[in-house]
């Protein structure tokens, strides 16, 4: 017959159809079978595509959605966590709610469908483990998943000296104010500075057993000359080894014998001879705190201290 149509060509077969007739994403290609008909091929790259829970693969010819493990810490998905079977839920453990606090605790409800997070603030004034010491204050929660300082006056500033107090003021202000004249160690008493010193003033140096030729005064927070009683005095007399002088000669009058013991209980004196000037002995013996005069004969007298 002439004029009829005929094919006058074929495509190879396993040619591509155009885009346009192709289904994207499921696992074949449309392709020409050679003879002027339409088939399909695997196509392995033609996956699915994957969710954030799933890993989109071919099985063969069939488009497949493969979950992904469940891993530690879990693969986060659209506001929760994948749960390993291929689902986003809300949570799968506490820990996926995020970091606990001491003021703030993180809990999954898992009584709730996909697990929901919820947040538990820590009571009001619940103290935090780690604390300032002697600051004055008191580290708590405030209810609201955070903390606060409160006023603790009896988180004093502990300085370890007797001289000084520990305190708290009642807006939380840590001190440690100085109590001049209080007692501390052996027969001491604290300074203006904190320190513990022999004395702050005449009157601690035991004032009431001064004489006109001895007195008790505060030389440098230090008490200088210390009282000596006469009952304290003649114990010390009684017990002492040295030997009386023999003879009158050798001090250059009798009567300076007796100063001598009295001298003693005081303080040491240096050796007296009967060659001392007479001005020499009166200064050194008015330094141990005795009154010394010339008589008419020119010896000299003492009156033993009080």
């Amino acid at each position: 017959m002439n004029n009829s149509c005929t094919i006058a060509s074929s495509p190879t077969a396993g040619t591509l159809l155009p885009m346009a007739n192709q289904a994207l994403h499921d696992c074949i290609d449309q392709v020409c079978d050679g003879n002027g008909g339409v088939t399909t091929q695997l196509n392995g790259n033609d996956t699915p595509v994957s969710t954030p829970c799933n890993t989109g693969t071919c099985n063969g010819a069939t488009p497949t959605q493969t979950p992904i493990p469940l891993t530690m810490p879990p693969t986060a998905c659209g506001g929760g966590t994948c749960d390993g079977m291929g689902a986003c839920v809300g949570c799968l453990a506490n820990a996926d709610c995020g970091l606990d606090t001491e003021c703030k605790h993180f809990i999954c409800n898992k009584a709730i469908a996909g697990g929901t997070c919820e947040t538990h603030p820590v009571a009001d004034g619940t103290p935090l483990a780690s604390q300032m010491a002697g600051d004055c204050k008191l580290v708590v929660c405030d209810g609201n998943g955070l903390s606060k300082s409160n006023v603790d006056i009896t988180d004093v500033p502990v300085d370890n000296n007797t001289c000084t107090d520990d305190k708290c003021s009642a807006d939380g202000m840590p001190s440690n104010p100085i109590i001049v004249d209080r007692a501390c160690m052996a027969n001491g008493v604290c300074s203006g500075t904190g320190t513990c010193v022999g004395c702050n003033t005449d009157a601690q140096c035991d004032s009431a057993h001064n004489t006109e030729c001895r007195k008790n005064t505060c030389l440098n927070n230090t008490a200088a000359l210390p009282p000596v009683r006469n009952w304290e005095r003649r114990s010390l007399l009684r017990r002492q080894a040295i030997a009386r002088p023999s003879s009158a000669t050798a001090w250059g009058a009798p009567r300076l014998r007796s100063l001598f013991w009295t001298c003693l209980t005081i303080t040491k004196p240096a050796p007296l001879t009967a060659a001392m000037p007479m001005a020499r002995l009166q200064i050194h013996l008015t330094a141990l705190g005795s009154c010394v005069s010339k008589t008419a004969g020119g010896g000299a007298t003492a009156a033993e201290p009080a």
